[in-house]
């Protein structure tokens, strides 16, 4: 038997409860990849840590790098 790779992809409101929902699979075994978290470790955090007009770069290089 061989395992298969699953990828699930989330999306929906804000609070609609995707974060509860991934790290559920997160403690399940998967693993969460997640630009929003790529993006706080590497540059802080979004209108606090830098300005909010500069969110694409940081997001562009966060998603380049999962």
């Amino acid at each position: 038997q061989h395992d298969r790779a699953r990828v699930v992809f989330l999306c929906g409101l804000a609070g609609s409860g995707k974060t509860t929902y991934a790290q559920g699979l997160a403690a399940a075994g998967h693993v969460r990849l997640s630009i929003d978290v790529e993006v706080w470790s590497r540059f802080g955090r979004f209108g606090i840590d830098y300005e909010p007009a500069r969110y694409a770069a940081p997001s562009a290089i966060a998603e380049e790098g999962l």
